[in-house]
């Protein structure tokens, strides 16, 4: 665990701080201009984020990082950080007005059925939301934009509409997911830039 690791030579009182420190500003080298995309889309341009923000999403994408590559869920990378990013920014406390909770928001009966004990871990979120995604792909046989409505609305919705539901929080969240899909796919490339690409 990124974050907990970090902490840890913060508490050291010794030559680590030095270690912790270039950790720190290499992340923040690293991960700032995608920290500031979201805060441009937020309206939160004025604020900055602290080593302790950004350790905490560091933790989480290489946690999405090595469940996308050991589990073999066959979900694209880009498309589940994409998913991530628009649910809770990455954050395993999140929770939402409808009861969905953690990194990949799961609702209850979600969770559930994945097996999932502890829907603040990221790790059990993470690999519930990917098999999920996986299910979604094969059902809607590759259809992002299906599947994103249905992680948004439902199974139930998308049939009913025999599409995209015409709510507008899921009309709002599939094209969000698209387009941050897009820019994590950059992202990811070698020599890609993180947050080059816009949101909206």
């Amino acid at each position: 665990d990124v974050g907990a690791f970090l902490n840890w030579l913060d508490g050291e009182q010794s030559g680590y701080h030095a270690l912790a420190n270039d950790i720190h500003v290499r992340m923040r080298q690293e991960f700032l201009p995608a920290f500031d995309a979201w805060l441009a889309e937020e309206g939160l341009a004025a604020a900055r984020p602290t080593a302790a923000d950004i350790a905490k999403v560091v933790a989480v994408r290489e946690t999405l990082h090595r469940l996308v590559v050991a589990n073999a869920t066959g979900v694209d990378d880009a498309w589940l950080r994409a998913i991530a990013h628009a649910e809770s920014y990455f954050d395993p406390q999140a929770v939402s007005s409808k009861g969905a909770l953690g990194v990949m928001q799961l609702m209850p009966d979600t969770a559930r059925q994945y097996g999932v004990t502890n829907p603040y871990s990221s790790q059990q979120s993470i690999n519930a939301g990917a098999r999920h995604l996986r299910n979604l792909e094969v059902l809607y046989d590759g259809d992002r934009a299906l599947v994103a409505a249905a992680y948004n609305a439902g199974v139930a919705a998308v049939t009913r509409y025999d599409g995209v539901p015409p709510f507008p929080e899921t009309l709002a969240y599939v094209a969000k997911v698209q387009a941050l899909y897009t820019r994590y796919q950059s992202a990811l490339l070698p020599g890609g830039t993180r947050g080059a690409l816009p949101i909206k």
